[in-house]
């Protein structure tokens, strides 16, 4: 057995103070369990790698790391000259307070790092000007992220939120809450994005952490509409339940028409996904109500929720009489309102194509249901998406119902090429 202290030994400690068999934490560190077994006994020297994915599925906060890689404490960065692995793992490390650390795997398997920051960045730094520049980058990253991975997208907004709460912390007065505020919209785009990855409970994390950030700002109106987003999020999960109960709570915790407009969406699709057909178009109508009266009130600040579809309230009346079996209805919706939608707004126009898709096929079109598979494949394949996988996939299984036929097994193709090809 390895002595106190060893990389082995501390290994097990930390899996063991984490309730986790060895089974259970070989499926989280894609190891093998005898792999695993051999480097708690000491029969085998863990790789560098191995003890970077054990610390942080453990969050050893660089303790396992540190014990491989012989470089702990050493403070100072590589000598004149040394060799850094430029494609080596990249770790960022940012606190709340503005400090920080990045550094990169070295040819010796170690970190090596880069650079640190131990104190914050000094008061009275951000200019109004600050906060209309960060404006304005949000809305280009999310334009751009109608045709990005969401993987890429979430990195660069993790950094702007953290730079834009460092420069909060340490500004004044009204520059301080504008800059809190703004660093709240990033970090409710990176929720988007980590849902977009497939990350639900990562998309929630930072749906609350912009709720903080909000409420740092004086603003209140994050809160419920954090409410939107979890209903959103149990709906992606099949959990209308869940989805009417995170609905309500926004609609009783706000008067501000665009929130209550998203929750009643939210609200009419999940009595949808239960047959409950005569609430799911009230709820539609009194989103309709709210989100007409929203856009006659309109601020400059940034949109709550997506930009890009003309019409909401379409959108979701088509998912919702989907839910309720009545697709060709849905279908109709779908192609008067696909080409509406602005041509830059490449992941919005995916989305569309494919529940139009999948409705002509559930009202039993195959030949135009396989003309629309093959218009979209070739761009779903280019807009990494968990939610538009989600629909890819539903409509392969219908469309599995004729693979014999000579123009399903072609669409059938092309959508097994779209969905590896488009994984998030």
């Amino acid at each position: 057995m390895p002595g106190p202290g060893t990389f082995g030994a501390e290994l097990r400690r930390h899996r063991e103070e984490a309730g986790l068999s060895l089974g259970a934490f070989a499926e989280l560190v894609n190891y093998s369990k005898s792999h695993l077994s051999k480097v708690e006994t000491g029969a085998k020297v863990p790789s560098a790698a191995l003890a970077r994915r054990c610390d942080q599925v453990l969050a050893a906060g660089g303790a396992l790391a540190g014990l491989v890689s012989g470089r702990r404490g050493s403070g100072g960065p590589p000598a004149a000259g040394a060799a850094v692995a430029v494609g080596g793992a990249w770790t960022v490390r940012l606190a709340s307070d503005g400090s920080g650390t990045f550094s990169v795997d070295g040819p010796g398997g170690g970190p090596a790092l880069l650079w640190t920051r131990s104190t914050p960045a000094p008061g009275g730094t951000a200019a109004p000007s600050t906060v209309d520049a960060f404006r304005a980058w949000l809305d280009d990253l999310r334009r751009f992220a109608q045709s990005a991975a969401p993987g890429v997208v979430a990195t660069l907004v993790v950094a702007h939120t953290h730079a834009l709460r460092t420069m909060a912390v340490c500004a004044g007065g009204d520059t301080r809450d504008q800059l809190f505020l703004i660093a709240s919209r990033f970090a409710e785009f990176a929720g988007w994005m980590t849902q977009e990855e497939g990350n639900d409970d990562a998309a929630s994390w930072w749906t609350r952490h912009a709720v903080e950030l909000a409420a740092r700002a004086g603003d209140r109106d994050l809160h419920p509409y954090a409410s939107v987003r979890y209903s959103e999020i149990a709906l992606h999960r099949g959990d209308p339940i869940g989805a009417v109960r995170f609905a309500a709570e926004a609609q009783r915790g706000t008067t501000v028409s665009r929130i209550l407009g998203l929750a009643a969406l939210r609200e009419g699709q999940a009595y949808a996904m239960v047959g409950d057909h005569r609430s799911s178009g009230d709820a539609f109508d009194r989103a309709a109500e709210h989100l007409s009266r929203s856009a006659e009130h309109r601020d400059d600040g940034p949109v709550l929720g997506s930009a890009t579809m003309p019409d909401p309230v379409a959108f979701a009346r088509a998912w919702g009489l989907q839910e309720l079996g009545r697709p060709a209805e849905a279908a109709d919706i779908l192609a008067r309102e696909l080409p509406r939608v602005d041509a830059a707004a490449r992941r919005t126009r995916v989305r569309y194509a494919a529940r139009l898709a999948l409705a002509t096929a559930e009202a039993g079109d195959l030949a135009r249901a396989c003309e629309l598979v093959a218009a979209l494949a070739d761009e779903a394949g280019l807009v990494p998406s968990a939610t538009i996988q989600q629909d890819l996939q539903q409509l392969r299984r219908v469309l599995g119902r004729w693979r014999r036929r000579e123009m399903a097994a072609d669409a059938l193709h092309r959508l097994a090429l779209a969905l590896r090809a488009g994984r998030p």
